[in-house]
């Protein structure tokens, strides 16, 4: 017996500091090859509340393959009250497809409780 695909996901904290890691393991197989391949990643966020209304968040996604690195990373700080939400995220992206460019991206949210939400973004791609 050989397992397909292994995943293992943790979290520890409280609501002033949080910390999360999910390790997931897809064995290559002939319906899978065609697509992915083998993967191994691993996958880490962390959120703190730095007051009442601020909080700052941050992700890093890694390929464990042979031929590893990293995947995407992000940090993001955002302020929330009783009636809205405003976020800045900054994230690079190691990975391209047919319809999306490595690089940096950075979006601005702003969400009105009652209303809804408005999100901007910005990429930067690199060139190869």
């Amino acid at each position: 017996f050989s397992p397909e695909k292994s995943e293992i996901s943790g979290a520890i904290g409280s609501s002033l500091f949080r910390l999360s890691a999910n390790y997931i393991f897809i064995k290559q197989n002939d319906i899978t090859a065609i697509d992915f391949g083998e993967r191994e990643e691993l996958y880490t966020f962390f959120d703190t509340r730095l007051s009442k209304y601020w909080s700052l968040s941050g992700s890093h996604r890694q390929n464990l393959g042979k031929n590893g690195g990293a995947i995407r990373s992000s940090i993001g700080i955002e302020y929330e009250d009783e009636c809205f939400i405003f976020g800045l995220d900054v994230a690079e992206d190691n990975t391209e497809d047919r319809d999306f460019q490595s690089g940096f991206s950075i979006i601005l949210r702003f969400t009105l409780k009652t209303i809804g939400e408005v999100r901007l973004s910005s990429s930067v791609g690199v060139d190869n």
